[in-house]
């Protein structure tokens, strides 16, 4: 796809600008379920093997990952995924569903990676696949996991995956 191309040659075209060493590829979220058809009707697989082979370090959940539930999300896309997907305040049973952190070393430092997902997945996605997940408010629980990691990095990243505005807004 041309598409996956342009990006995956833009990335390489960056790292190889800036020196591989002294980059750090990040997402946001929505790498799955907001995908081309391409990708779409091969469960995203392809998606989620580009974002392997361009060693993405990790990424936020957004909304999309949960479309096909929390089975789907902890089990096949976690699985096939070489990346660890973050969300420091999705629980289940009042624990973390995922780990809200990933430290990578980028050039000497120590980069402290912290992810949350917007309040409002509940509301975005079926309720039968998220059936006992809670979705607490993000900047608390980006500065509680902040709080955790703080003197075990140089450098602190947080990801906020708010989505975009619907409607005449």
């Amino acid at each position: 796809d041309d598409n996956t191309v342009k990006f995956a040659g833009t990335i390489e075209q960056l790292r190889a600008e800036k020196g591989d060493g002294r980059s750090l590829f990040l997402s946001n979220g929505d790498n799955i379920g907001a995908s081309l058809f391409a990708s779409a009707n091969a469960d995203d697989a392809p998606t989620i093997d580009v974002l392997n082979a361009l060693e993405l370090a990790a990424s936020g959940v957004g909304n999309h990952e949960f479309d096909k539930g929390t089975a789907d999300l902890t089990g096949r896309v976690t699985e096939r995924a070489a990346f660890p997907y973050l969300g420091a305040n999705v629980y289940r049973d009042g624990q973390p569903l995922l780990p809200g952190y990933e430290i990578v070393e980028v050039n000497g430092l120590r980069v402290g990676v912290v992810a949350a997902v917007t309040e409002e997945t509940a509301s975005l996605v079926s309720p039968e696949g998220i059936e006992g997940l809670e979705f607490r408010e993000p900047v608390a629980e980006v500065n509680r996991v902040v709080a955790e990691i703080r003197d075990q990095v140089d450098v602190l990243v947080a990801e906020y995956h708010e989505g975009a505005p619907q409607g005449d807004a």
